[in-house]
């Protein structure tokens, strides 16, 4: 019961950045990204694609709050992780306005 416990928590945070960025709160998302990224690490029982999909999702934020570096090291991270055809092609997109 911990397990479903820690990952509704890992997800609560995902949710919580996406309404900050909704919001157009990136820092406030990026927090919350981390945060979730942190829970994953220390559950490493989690499912590996949430991890790339928070990386995903925390690489979005930052190139919305325009911190184009720290964007790009993670796309370039996760380009081979990605975990679906949709997000490779954003991935490729993001890097090559990024470029």
């Amino acid at each position: 019961q911990a397990i479903i416990v820690n990952k509704r928590y890992i997800m609560a945070h995902n949710l919580k950045a996406l309404i900050f960025e909704q919001l157009e709160k990136f820092g406030d998302a990026i927090k919350c990204y981390q945060t979730a990224l942190e829970l994953v690490k220390k559950y490493s029982h989690e499912d590996p694609s949430s991890k790339v999909t928070l990386q995903y999702n925390l690489a979005g934020a930052y190139f919305k709050n325009k911190e184009f570096n720290k964007a790009k090291q993670i796309f370039i991270e996760i380009q081979s992780l990605a975990t679906s055809d949709e997000m490779k092609a954003n991935i490729t997109k993001y890097l090559n306005m990024i470029k």
